[in-house]
């Protein structure tokens, strides 16, 4: 225990307060309708929030859900306020009017986000007709009253040929933050198989990003987006991606008390203990809590990330991503930016006859792409094995400097 209360010191918490909401999104993957009916009561919920007090959290973001939906929403996130968390929380905007602005602000809620899914038509199919108007009124109260402001983008295949229309609509109200995610088939979205993000779309998505970066609208990618792609680095300010921080510096609440790495991973196996059962301090430090993460390793992940040359930083991006797209944690990140410049890389070099193997194989090295250089080789070995003698000297380099990067 003590090893883990050193180690891993609890940051941040999602905590998503109840199942109940309004609307039934096309892509929610909780699939929220009704509340369940072993809610965490109003005392219990103060109880966590002294927990999250006690050890020292940073930040809370309230889901769900529909957050305003639970009548005591309030009060929790104005005990965790008071207490110096940055308290977040993330509204469909329907409930927005006058009387919860006021309530918001006078809670100390740091950012109210507001999901908006396109512009009009596309918004109101995936939530509900009329909703995107109540949005941006929602959006240009809270601006009004002096609450800072964020839209949650959940990004498809069909709204992300919207974003520049709708960066503009919400430049125009004043919009502080625009957060920018993907939508996983899971919950309700296994429905739209249509609407589903391909690989490719995930450099598109830091493309359009990077393109706004100096603009009056901060733009954040969250987790699933990424990773070591230049640009995206850039979006981070300089800052790689180090790994998922489920259970060892984040958590989720769900609405019942479960404790969990992350509220998106959405299987019961993931459940690490109930508060109504012990303490969250308990469940946190435990040598055996979080395990799947707190034990991850390069040499547990499959395909081309455990091939990939971040590995060992990355391991294999958002955890939520693998699990959901191929069932596993361990399994090969697809959707990952630097993972689609390696496997279009494969495909056109398996189109390649031997002299044109041996070209590309020197502009890599000149360009320090070793990882891609490797593959060439590999392929090179697999046409005519007894052909890559000349290249040994080059690949024992290449080994070299791949184990560098490696480390940096």
């Amino acid at each position: 225990m003590e090893n883990s209360r050193i180690e891993y010191q609890l940051e941040y918490a999602v905590w998503e307060m109840t199942h109940g909401c309004n609307m039934r999104c096309q892509h929610c993957g909780s699939s929220c309708a009704q509340p369940y009916l072993d809610e965490m009561t109003t005392k219990e919920c103060l109880h966590v929030c002294d927990e999250l007090i006690n050890m020292g959290v940073k930040f809370v973001t309230l889901t769900g859900g529909e957050p305003t939906t639970k009548k005591d929403w309030y009060v929790i996130a104005e005990k965790l306020s008071k207490a110096g968390i940055y308290t977040n929380i993330i509204s469909n905007g329907w409930f927005v009017e006058d009387d919860l602005v006021e309530k918001i602000k006078q809670a100390g809620i740091a950012i109210c986000a507001i999901s908006i899914d396109g512009v009009k038509e596309t918004h109101d199919k995936i939530r509900k007709e009329g909703s995107f108007e109540k949005d941006l009124l929602a959006l240009k109260k809270l601006k009004y009253h002096g609450v800072q402001t964020m839209v949650a983008t959940t990004i498809n295949n069909e709204n992300i040929e919207e974003l520049d229309e709708m960066y503009d609509i919400f430049s125009e109200i004043g919009v502080d933050f625009w957060q920018l995610q993907i939508t996983l088939p899971m919950g309700n979205f296994l429905k739209q198989q249509t609407l589903f993000v391909e690989p490719g779309m995930i450099e598109q998505i830091i493309d359009f990003a990077y393109k706004k970066k100096e603009g009056q609208l901060e733009i954040h990618l969250t987790d699933g987006i990424g990773y070591y792609n230049k640009k995206q680095i850039c979006m981070q300010q300089n800052t790689c991606w180090a790994g998922c921080s489920a259970g060892k510096k984040s958590v989720g609440i769900l609405q019942n008390g479960d404790i969990v790495g992350c509220t998106s991973i959405r299987n019961e196996k993931m459940i690490e203990g109930n508060i109504r059962d012990g303490s969250l301090r308990d469940i946190w430090f435990s040598k055996d809590s979080f395990l799947w993460n707190r034990n991850f390793k390069r040499d547990d992940l499959k395909g081309l990330c455990r091939e990939c040359k971040y590995g060992d930083m990355c391991l294999g991006g958002c955890s939520n991503s693998r699990f959901t797209l191929n069932g596993t944690i361990e399994s090969e990140n697809i959707l990952c930016s630097y993972n689609y410049k390696l496997v279009q890389a494969r495909k056109y070099i398996n189109k390649l006859d031997e002299e044109q193997l041996l070209q590309l194989f020197t502009i890599l090295i000149e360009k320090n792409e070793y990882q891609i250089a490797k593959m060439v080789y590999d392929r090179i070995k697999n046409i005519n094995g007894n052909h890559v003698i000349e290249m040994c000297e080059k690949y024992l380099q290449v080994n070299t400097d791949c184990k560098e990067n490696n480390n940096e």
